[in-house]
């Protein structure tokens, strides 16, 4: 599994690379851990990325690219979102303020199991 703020997301339909000036280091940066993966021949249950604050499971070269929410209530002010993904409606004060997952990974069936703890629902990832 790979953990990161953002990720490879340059062959995503919901990037906003016009935004990002550093996006041609993207593809670089999946063709490198693509010729790992090549070389030293692992699979990679799932990328984690948390950039989005939002629930998405894109698929890139066989490796799910797993956008998760954030535990933050998000505030619409302070930042555009997406125009693409689902984020869950989050309210202060309440149960659906929180927002974050707890992993269970079953190697023998390649499935990531995604509980989800306050706004949302739980997700299964395959790989």
């Amino acid at each position: 599994m790979i953990f990161s703020h953002d990720g490879p997301l340059k062959y995503f339909d919901q990037a906003r690379l016009d935004e990002e000036p550093w996006e041609g280091n993207k593809k670089q940066l999946l063709d490198i851990v693509l010729q790992a993966k090549t070389e030293r021949g692992f699979a990679i249950a799932g990328w984690f990325i948390g950039h989005w604050h939002g629930e998405l499971c894109e698929y890139v070269e066989g490796i799910p690219f797993i956008i998760i929410g954030s535990q933050t209530y998000y505030v619409p002010s302070l930042w555009p979102m997406p125009d693409k993904g689902h984020y869950e409606p989050r309210e202060v004060g309440t149960v659906s303020q929180d927002l974050w997952d707890s992993v269970t990974w079953n190697k023998a069936d390649r499935t990531l199991h995604l509980f989800r703890f306050g706004a949302g629902e739980d997700r299964v990832v395959t790989y």
